[in-house]
């Protein structure tokens, strides 16, 4: 089914150039992106400034732990060759071919966040959902991932975050909603 998948992406590769270019874009600039949003929310939210900090720690915690050592981990156990070079294709993005794929870094650490900035603010979470997702996707299209790499780095991010706001203290922990 992956190879099904990211054969039906990659046909259209270089049909618009446009669309090849925002693909390419956001498979790069997401964490950058992402990075912008937690700022501009603490900056700008008006969370108090405990909330904010607890955002901030947890993000910086979520994003140690994900993708530093839980990835790095399921990539060591398991590693998958990246669909650029199982399938002989030059990537839209520049790209090491013996870094494995399986799971997506990307993925997991950009679910991760938007799971805490959502829990935190929904509005300001779904802003990263978007950004993450559309990261997922343009990581296959560019060739660097099979689809299974970007899901599975999804829910890993994701789950761990959530268990991490579940098991953390208020006032992350606690079922009040933040404006």
């Amino acid at each position: 089914m992956d190879q099904r998948i990211i054969e039906f992406m990659h046909a259209m590769v270089g049909r618009l150039p446009a669309f090849d270019a925002l693909a390419v874009i956001s498979a790069v600039a997401a964490p950058y992106v992402v990075a912008g949003i937690l700022c501009a929310f603490v900056v700008r939210s008006a969370a108090t400034s405990r909330i904010r900090l607890h955002v901030v720690l947890l993000a910086f915690l979520v994003t140690l732990i994900v993708p530093g050592l839980i990835v790095s981990l399921m990539r060591f156990v398991y590693p998958e060759p990246r669909p650029f070079v199982v399938l002989g294709w030059k990537p839209l993005v520049a790209h090491t071919a013996d870094d494995p794929a399986f799971p997506s870094r990307h993925a997991a650490g950009l679910f991760a966040l938007a799971v805490i900035l959502y829990r935190a603010n929904p509005r300001w979470g779904w802003w990263v959902f978007g950004v993450a997702a559309l990261n997922a996707v343009a990581r296959v299209y560019v060739g660097v991932h099979w689809p299974s790499d970007v899901i599975a780095g999804a829910l890993i991010g994701s789950a761990i975050a959530g268990i991490l706001v579940y098991v953390l203290p208020p006032p992350l922990g606690d079922d009040r909603k933040i404006a």
